[in-house]
């Protein structure tokens, strides 16, 4: 859980108080793993304090990080799941963190489209602090109460039920983790009608998508060549 909010937020410190109610929990409970609970500070300075920590452990031996970011300064009943890193994505992670939230009966965010996935790896922006664990190849998600993004100047007070909503969910998403060595490693996959698609299912649907296109191109072309007309003045007007 980071401690630090950014300048003129005063917020941000529902993910401490259940990290340390978690822990109090946890410490009265057998699991089959070590838990870690960690507090990290400079989150708001590129994910420091998770990268300082991440850079001075063995992550291989790392089953899934759980990243809890303002998970209950809201009054929706509902929890985000932030799962993208940079150009990868945390699906298994995400599949186990759904489960959880379902089970505490609150509602979570449905997975972009595959178009919406397509682009997000295009175009890779995320706020939360789970990427510093993607990009080091750990599971993890970030659980939240807001969408992705930073905190705003007005953060909504902290709700006793979603408060005792998200600490479930996290609390039975340690469970899940706790029962599987590990969850798949972070990839390029992409998630569609409920299935994991690998990057070369993806790579190979884009190009039969694409396949139309090509043949349209080529006729086009070689209608023009037949037609004798010269393209290459207007080419060069365009370029």
């Amino acid at each position: 859980a980071p401690r630090d909010a950014p300048r003129q937020v005063s917020g941000g410190g529902s993910g401490t108080a259940m990290l340390a109610e978690l822990a109090r929990i946890a410490g009265r409970s057998k699991y089959h793993h070590p838990l870690i609970f960690l507090s990290v500070d400079a989150d708001t300075l590129g994910n420091a304090g998770l990268r300082w920590y991440l850079s001075s452990v063995e992550t291989s031996r790392i089953a899934g990080a759980i990243i809890l970011d303002a998970p209950a300064e809201s009054d929706r009943n509902a929890l985000y799941i932030w799962s993208s890193g940079q150009g990868r994505q945390s699906l298994a992670m995400r599949q186990l963190a759904e489960r959880a939230i379902s089970s505490a009966g609150f509602a979570t965010d449905p997975l972009p489209s595959l178009r919406g996935q397509l682009i997000q790896q295009a175009v890779t922006e995320t706020r939360g602090a789970q990427r510093a664990a993607i990009d080091r190849g750990v599971p993890a998600v970030t659980l939240s109460a807001r969408p992705e993004s930073p905190l705003p100047p007005d953060v909504a007070p902290v709700e006793v039920e979603q408060m005792k909503g998200a600490g479930s969910a996290a609390l039975s998403l340690i469970s899940l983790l706790d029962a599987t060595e590990r969850a798949n490693a972070p990839d390029g996959a992409f998630a569609y009608a409920g299935r994991i698609l690998r990057p070369a299912v993806v790579r190979l649907a884009l190009l039969f998508l694409a396949l139309p296109l090509f043949v349209m191109a080529l006729d086009a072309v070689a209608r023009i060549r037949r037609s004798r007309v010269r393209v290459s003045s207007g080419v060069r007007a365009v370029a």
